[in-house]
């Protein structure tokens, strides 16, 4: 005896046709735009970052090189704005506790406001970067 094979076509019921029409564009919008909007805003916040903190820890040895002068601060916090691309005013200086004598310690504090989306305006977020440097104790005292 011989045994055939009946082949079957498999046919999606009635009720799957054009389905895919439908969950393609819900699949890209429920997941590849999300996902490439944060792909978009992730560098524009370590930019953001990286400037906050690089204008603390340059404030803060500026003031300390140019003997304790307290615009080389927003001098160098102008420059890395510059420096990064940033817009004039996007790094504040939050705070600042500049001494210059030996052994005191000099905090300077700088805000960045970052975008929460980018090419959204639906809220921001502050990031603060602060920087101590402490002024050398074998080093001549600026008069």
């Amino acid at each position: 005896m011989t045994s055939r094979i009946h082949s079957r076509s498999v046919r999606p019921s009635d009720g799957e046709r054009g389905a895919a029409l439908l969950e393609m564009p819900l699949f890209l919008g429920f997941a590849i735009i999300p996902l490439a909007f944060m792909i978009l805003t992730i560098p524009t916040w370590l930019q953001g970052v990286h400037a906050a903190n690089d204008a603390a820890a340059e404030g803060a040895r500026a003031f300390l090189l140019s003997g304790g002068d307290p615009d080389s601060i927003n001098r160098t916090v102008r420059a890395t704005e510059v420096s990064n691309g940033l817009p004039v005013g996007s790094l504040t200086v939050s705070s600042a506790a500049p001494v210059a004598g030996v052994g005191n310690d000099v905090r300077i504090t700088v805000d960045v406001t970052l975008r929460a989306v980018f090419f959204f305006d639906l809220g921001s977020f502050v990031y603060t970067g602060s920087h101590v440097e402490r002024y050398p104790t074998y080093v001549r005292t600026p008069r």
